[in-house]
């Protein structure tokens, strides 16, 4: 199984990540319906939960679902199969969320708009979609190697995971070759390709697929969006009549 997709080392090496989710319970406000897309582990989806929410939350990955339907035992969560690009779900609902740069994973512009579409199907009359993305950065897209420590979530042994990364500009994909070193010697490597989007792009892809940007901001504290915003998180509304299929 590739790291990248393994539920349990995924929890470990994303343990870190815990400042957005109070911002994703804030947006979504009293009880509503929520779908959240690439919902891996059900880092954002088991809280909402916990808030009341109704939450459906939908991943290609198997084994990050297996391990979100563990950690949600007790908690109603619908985890679903299927892929952000095509799906289909009986119910509206009020608010659809893509936490931590799932975006990023489309990594052609038919991608987004094929999920933009199934998004403007799956909301309810006057829903919201709402996403972030970290602000690509000119220090971020430049080639180089970075090392991190995480667990062996078998063992809790250190395991050492070094990132060698580079940026293509025609494609606007950051790519990522990872290997990683368990303390027994084992070597396993994983590759990683996201899209890079950037906020005028994003607007007027936006526009075009029927959504009006109605709030932006530049952290996952909701402060306004600028120059050197660390974040670039976007709220949008449906337009009630547009000409995009």
């Amino acid at each position: 199984m590739s790291p990248l997709l393994d539920g349990r080392y995924y929890d470990i090496a994303h343990a870190y990540l815990v400042r957005d989710v109070a911002m994703w319970r804030a947006l979504a406000g009293a009880p509503c319906r929520v779908l959240e897309l690439a919902c891996g582990t059900g880092r954002v989806a088991i809280p909402l939960a916990r808030d009341g929410h109704a939450v459906t939350g939908l991943d290609t990955a198997p084994a990050m679902l297996a391990q979100a339907r563990h950690k949600a035992q007790g908690i109603a969560v619908d985890f679903v199969l299927a892929d952000m690009r095509e799906f289909a779900l009986p119910a509206p609902f009020d608010l659809v969320i893509v936490p931590f740069n799932g975006l990023r994973l489309l990594l052609e512009r038919d991608d987004l708009e094929r999920c933009l579409g199934c998004v403007r199907r799956a909301l309810a009359p006057g829903g919201r979609f709402a996403f972030d993305l970290q602000m690509p950065r000119p220090d971020q897209l430049a080639p180089g190697d970075k090392q991190f420590e995480h667990r062996d979530p078998d063992t809790g042994a250190p395991l050492v995971a070094l990132y060698r990364g580079r940026y293509d500009a025609i494609a606007q994909r950051k790519i990522l070759d990872i290997e990683f070193r368990f303390a027994d010697g084992t070597v396993a490597t994983d590759h990683l390709e996201q899209r890079i989007y950037f906020p005028q792009e994003l607007e007027a892809l936006l526009a075009y697929n029927g959504f009006d940007v109605v709030e932006r901001y530049g952290d996952h504290d909701r402060e306004p969006l600028g120059p050197d915003s660390s974040q670039l998180v976007m709220v949008c509304h449906q337009r009630t009549s547009t000409a995009a299929s």
